[in-house]
């Protein structure tokens, strides 16, 4: 393949890639950004720690709200010995009962 050849596949290339830099150069910034610009080691350390903190605060404030439902409710999950719920049995007498599921269906053979 002599010159000709060359500048016949690369020129063309050459040409596109420089035409879709200079599009591109609209829409982002094309110059390398030494300087951070908030990536780096530093950024991702702050925003774990962030994270870890944001996790924490809101440890102790389930953990709060916790106490305070229990404080409240005298342990909500567990009835007093003596107190009643509050159901009737009437409610659960009036329930209808399970409908029966429809037969599978046939295979052909």
């Amino acid at each position: 393949m002599g010159t000709k050849g060359f500048f016949i596949r690369v020129l063309p290339f050459m040409a596109t890639f420089t035409l879709g830099l200079f599009i591109a150069s609209f829409f982002v910034s094309i110059a390398p950004s030494f300087g951070g610009g908030g990536r780096g080691f530093g950024h991702r350390h702050r925003k774990m720690e962030r994270l870890r903190m944001e996790n924490e605060r809101l440890r102790s404030e389930n953990q709060r709200l916790r106490k305070d439902l229990e404080s409240r409710f005298g342990g909500w999950h567990n009835p007093r010995h003596g107190e009643d719920l509050g159901w009737n049995e009437d409610i659960f007498s009036n329930v209808p009962p399970v409908p029966v599921p429809p037969a599978p269906p046939r295979l052909a053979n």
